[in-house]
């Protein structure tokens, strides 16, 4: 059951991630700053998207999206993953995992909670760490 949370498309114009998931796999398509990450009860960390970014004069930027006058660096990383009841996918903007610890992160994924109070974390987090916009989609497969 899939829970959002600031489901803006502002937020997301740098990034684009897609994912489906036929027949118990999952398959993501990432380009951007962006992340996905994907956690198994007892395995904890299966899948973390990498950044597509590049540091010129201190500042981030953001090396390969969809949104560019340059084509060549639209073409996304391609991950297929065998999926179980049970396993939690997060798609979220740099504004949500920059503002707590990867640990933290991974951690409050993998709570016995509801998505919905998950994501309340989160935003808590957010607001009072932060210092960007964030957008977050979690989803337990059932």
């Amino acid at each position: 059951m899939p829970s959002t949370r600031n489901p803006t498309t502002s937020a997301m114009q740098r990034w684009v991630q897609r994912w489906s998931w036929p027949a118990l796999k999952v398959t993501i398509a990432h380009v951007g700053d962006s992340r996905c990450y994907l956690l198994r009860q007892g395995e904890g960390l299966l899948y973390q998207t990498e950044d597509h970014v590049r540091i010129d004069f201190g500042w981030e930027i953001v090396s390969r999206c969809f949104f560019s006058y340059r084509p060549e660096t639209a073409v996304p990383d391609i991950r297929q993953f065998a999926i179980q009841k049970g396993d939690r996918i997060l798609l979220c903007s740099d504004g949500l995992y920059k503002s707590m610890a990867p640990g933290i992160l991974q951690a409050r994924m993998l709570d016995d909670k509801p998505l919905e109070d998950i994501l309340d974390v989160f935003d808590f987090l957010c607001q009072k760490q932060g210092d960007d916009n964030y957008t977050a989609i979690l989803i337990e497969i059932e």
